[in-house]
């Protein structure tokens, strides 16, 4: 069973085939703006499984940006993608550990203590 990290990505791949067949069935000549647009929106949910909050916070806030600017078009469609999105993030903020990076430990008697908060 894949991480639940994948989960948003693996509903983007999902919807991407479904959304291609929908336009393709009323717009056979499938415009390359929306393939593009495709695999930003690939692009951004995959991006939530890296381990980087940064990218996350960017990540999530584009693929509702995707979802706005398309509109009723196709962007309806990404919205189960950015509810897992926001779920997937909002769990793994609340399940990290309390540990800090490596600029923020500091050893004591051979041991690092990681300090929480400030």
């Amino acid at each position: 069973m894949p991480s639940s990290a994948f989960i948003p990505s693996i509903i983007a791949a999902v919807t991407d085939v479904g959304v291609a067949v929908f336009v393709h069935s009323f717009q056979p000549d499938l415009p390359g703006r929306f393939l593009i647009f495709q695999v930003v929106m690939f692009g951004l949910a995959l991006l939530l499984a890296t381990r980087y909050r940064g990218l996350w916070i960017i990540a999530f806030f584009l693929l509702i940006g995707g979802v706005i600017l398309t509109g009723f078009t196709v962007g309806m469609f990404y919205v189960p993608t950015v509810v897992a999105a926001g779920w997937v993030m909002v769990k793994r903020l609340n399940t990290m550990d309390a540990t800090s990076g490596f600029l923020d430990t500091e050893p004591k008697n051979g041991v690092i203590l990681h300090r929480v908060g400030n």
